[in-house]
């Protein structure tokens, strides 16, 4: 483990210092506004980079659509109807037109 470029023990020797300068009454209040200045700086830092990310992505690109009366459409023909479908047979009364083929 490697914190800040110290090793473990290096931190303990730090915090037996402070323990013995600042005593155990104080210590766990040194301790909360450390972490609780930790958290801004970390905060305020991931607020930074994601505006410099924001700022440096290029805007989403929008249609560019001519005014209405620039469109020129060609004249519109009507539409041939569609083929009519054949009849469909239907059987007499005295049975199919058609034996089927079994």
């Amino acid at each position: 483990m490697n914190f800040l470029g110290m090793g473990p023990l290096e931190l303990i020797v730090i915090l037996a210092l402070a323990l013995v300068v600042f005593g155990p009454d104080k210590l766990p209040e040194m301790a909360q506004q450390v972490g609780k200045a930790i958290r801004e700086v970390r905060k305020m830092t991931s607020e930074v980079t994601d505006e410099i990310h924001r700022s440096i992505e290029p805007e989403p690109k929008r249609a560019i659509r001519p005014p209405a009366d620039a469109i020129s459409r060609p004249a519109s023909s009507p539409s041939p109807p569609p083929p009519a479908e054949p009849p469909i047979p239907r059987a007499s009364a005295r049975g199919p037109d058609v034996e089927p083929p079994y």
